[in-house]
């Protein structure tokens, strides 16, 4: 379990944040991976990109569902049934 989960953090870090183009994984986004049963529990932490600028939620919800939908053809291509959820709010974002 430990040697997937290793598998799954390495193609994460292969993702980038749209804005700075530096490793999700190398910035923090990524909370933890757990295995649970034959479903991967990836919790991310989006909430720096949370803003109190009305103007700017909109710009940054497009980045959040670019990275989601990144994070999400990870796991596709390893064959994972998957959640995607925010760690501090245990928000869903995606299922698979």
């Amino acid at each position: 379990m430990v040697e997937n989960i290793s598998r799954i953090i390495e193609k994460l870090r292969e993702i980038q944040e749209p804005e700075t183009n530096a490793s999700i994984v190398d910035l923090g986004l990524i909370d933890r991976v757990e295995v649970d049963g034959e479903r991967v529990m990836v919790y991310v932490n989006f909430s720096y990109i949370r803003s109190s600028c009305k103007a700017c939620t909109p710009i940054n919800w497009m980045m959040v569902r670019s990275m989601i939908r990144k994070i999400e053809r990870v796991l596709k291509e390893g064959g994972h049934r998957y959640t995607i959820a925010e760690a501090g709010f245990n928000e869903v974002y995606a299922e698979g």
